[in-house]
């Protein structure tokens, strides 16, 4: 077969002639090679020819997919997902010679993927304005002191390399570019933020009544179940609804504090108490405080555990108390 010279004879002078592969641009382009040497012309037309794929290689990759499908989105986030559920289960699929985490470590993990996902991977830092604006203004200093030492000794903006996305992304014949390998990093340390989440509920009753709590963790209508407030199981494993408060059977936004005067009201006549100096009232407030003031709907018995723990080992003196005109108030600031 012969080979495409591109070569085009005006006249006494030799063009280079050849289209560009892009349907906008049907027509093609002509280049005077400035010379009547047909040996001279045959080997410009090869240098141009060569020039010519290199160029148009680069606009195929530059004009290619520069965004993920949201079945790719869902095939990296489930890729994220499963890699980082098997690290977090080891002490269950793999107990001997996996210690069982600390009951803090998946919460801890949770956030700080959360913060890394929003930093570029090349940073050398962490941005101290990501990881304020990602950690609840609720955590204790013990919680927030235990997140440091994860973001300095188990998790870093590396810990997902473009690398590591782009062979994601060829895995699932997704195309892997700057934007696209970015996207991917995302979507898989997304996949590992909800992995910590769901093994926070390794030991559920719902889950537990599976069997395989490893495969249970992956259904996402169980873990949907057991992420319902107070989901539990009866005997035979059927699910069923165990009413963590005695004011709330519904789902309500309302918190515990929004709560506190009607409450006490409700105390006092149903027990037909008299005026305490508001000694009771004081107590539903600190009850709030040491509990997270939770929507009323979200508190369980559990709740009542913590705050006895919590109330054993406070001072009174430095018990806060809640004021709708200030806020919080500790006794040694009033």
């Amino acid at each position: 077969m012969r080979q495409q010279s591109y070569l085009v004879r005006k006249g006494a002078r030799y063009h280079f002639r050849r289209r560009i592969g892009h349907p906008a641009c049907a027509r093609p382009i002509s280049i005077s090679l400035g010379t009547a040497d047909p040996c001279k012309a045959r080997c410009l037309a090869r240098r141009l020819a060569v020039k010519w794929d290199e160029v148009d290689m680069s606009m195929e990759i530059l004009g290619g997919r520069r965004s993920l499908t949201l079945d790719e989105q869902e095939s990296l986030f489930r890729q994220g997902l499963k890699d980082e559920l098997a690290r977090a289960t080891a002490h269950i699929t793999a107990p001997i010679g996996s210690e069982e985490p600390h009951p803090l470590l998946h919460k801890m993990m949770a956030v700080a993927y959360r913060i890394v996902m929003r930093m570029p991977v090349d940073a050398a830092d962490l941005d101290q304005a990501v990881v304020d604006k990602v950690v609840p203004e609720t955590w204790s200093a013990s919680e927030k002191l235990l997140l440091d030492k994860v973001l300095r000794l188990m998790v870093s903006p590396k810990t997902v390399t473009p690398d590591e996305a782009a062979a994601a992304l060829d895995a699932i014949a997704a195309p892997a570019n700057e934007v696209t390998i970015r996207d991917a990093r995302a979507h898989l340390l997304r996949g590992y933020v909800e992995a910590h989440q769901r093994a926070e509920l390794s030991q559920h009753p719902l889950i537990e009544a599976a069997g395989d709590p490893i495969s249970a963790l992956l259904n996402d209508a169980l873990v949907l179940e057991a992420r319902r407030p107070h989901a539990a199981t009866t005997g035979n494993g059927a699910p069923t609804v165990e009413s963590g408060n005695r004011f709330f059977a519904r789902i309500t936004d309302v918190r515990f504090s929004q709560q506190i005067d009607e409450l006490v009201e409700k105390v006092f006549a149903d027990n037909e108490w008299q005026p305490d100096g508001n000694r009771t009232k004081h107590m539903f407030e600190t009850f709030a405080w040491l509990t997270g003031d939770k929507a009323m709907s979200d508190y369980e018995p559990e709740d009542i555990r913590v705050f006895s723990r919590r109330m054993a080992l406070s001072c009174s003196a430095s018990t806060p108390r809640w004021s709708s005109a200030t806020g919080w108030k500790r006794a040694s600031d009033r």
